[in-house]
């Protein structure tokens, strides 16, 4: 497969119509950004039930470059979440990406830290209280 690129034939029209380029490379989802602060991304067909919605990132590397290895996440080395160039995207395990989280945006906490954002003795485990697009709440603990 080619080198990622805006336009390319692998995504249809109607993604590229929702995707801006910004001085920095990245490709600005324009559509629908979910709570987390990632953009959505309709496929299938409604007649079918096919119908679902996908975030717009991760369709993106998926058709550009190819499927995200089981087990991994794609970090945004861009920290900008609403960015689909995947070249900005890395697949990594969830603990690095959670090491690797920034402030600025709703993220784990980084190593160390508790729910409250309060230094654990020792340091050996985040937890953080997630938001989901559905309005539900999840409590994630990781052990580094």
């Amino acid at each position: 497969m080619n080198e990622p690129h805006i336009g390319a034939e692998q995504l249809p029209l109607r993604f590229w119509a929702k995707v801006a380029v910004s001085p920095s490379g990245c490709w600005l989802w324009t559509a629908r950004i979910g709570t987390g602060g990632y953009g959505w991304f309709s496929i299938g067909s409604r007649t079918d039930g096919s119908r679902k919605t996908v975030q717009a990132h991760r369709y993106a590397y998926e058709n550009l470059v190819g499927p995200i290895p089981e087990g991994l996440v794609l970090d945004h080395l861009c920290r900008n979440r609403p960015c689909v160039n995947p070249l900005h995207l890395e697949p990594v395990s969830l603990v690095v990406n959670i090491r690797r989280g920034v402030g600025g945006q709703p993220c784990l906490p980084h190593r160390g830290l508790g729910p409250e954002g309060v230094e654990q003795p020792g340091g050996e485990e985040a937890a953080a209280v997630l938001a989901f697009d559905d309005g539900g709440l999840g409590r994630v603990v990781v052990t580094f």
